[in-house]
């Protein structure tokens, strides 16, 4: 029996839309709660950096620009679960064809405030820090990349268990 055999046999598990795999309860929470360490690593590293290469005001705006790319994160991974959850509830009960050619009635003025604020936030910041702090705008910019990072970090360590369950098969 393959992995995809296991996989569709579980009947608490929900498929992929537009597909009969599916996808195991709980399978990305792990994935999120590395993210959120890999943030918090990959802060303290680059705070020491900026702080020992720039000085206090780098190291502050590292401390800003971390702080406001994790509030963007979570307020993006909110939104991202209010908007699946949303659609899930639209499309319950219908068939992956219906899925296909039929668009749910989801509100999404709720999220394009939030996504409007996201944005507005992060400009506000960095228009400040720019206007008369070159290095620590130089600082919040390194933290808010910091997810970006961390995300690539995960899924690399992510990947790597993987590949070593293939190759022990």
């Amino acid at each position: 029996m393959t992995a995809r055999d296991q996989i569709t046999q579980d009947d608490s598990q929900e498929p992929y839309i537009l597909s009969e795999v599916t996808i195991p309860h709980g399978a990305f929470s792990g994935f999120y709660r590395g993210v959120i360490r890999n943030i918090i690593i990959l802060a303290l590293l680059a705070i020491a950096a900026a702080l020992i290469g720039r000085g206090i005001e780098a190291g502050l705006g590292v401390v800003i620009g971390s702080i406001v790319a994790a509030i963007n994160f979570w307020w993006m991974q909110q939104s991202i679960t209010a908007l699946t959850n949303a659609y899930s509830e639209a499309m319950q009960g219908q068939e992956n064809m219906q899925l296909a050619t039929t668009k749910p009635k989801i509100p999404l003025q709720p999220q394009a405030v939030k996504f409007f604020l996201r944005y507005l936030l992060i400009g506000s910041v960095a228009f400040v820090m720019m206007k008369d702090h070159r290095d620590a705008a130089l600082g919040f910019f390194t933290g808010l990349a910091l997810p970006i990072a961390a995300l690539l970090l995960e899924a690399c360590l992510q990947l790597i268990p993987s590949s070593n369950k293939t190759k022990a098969s």
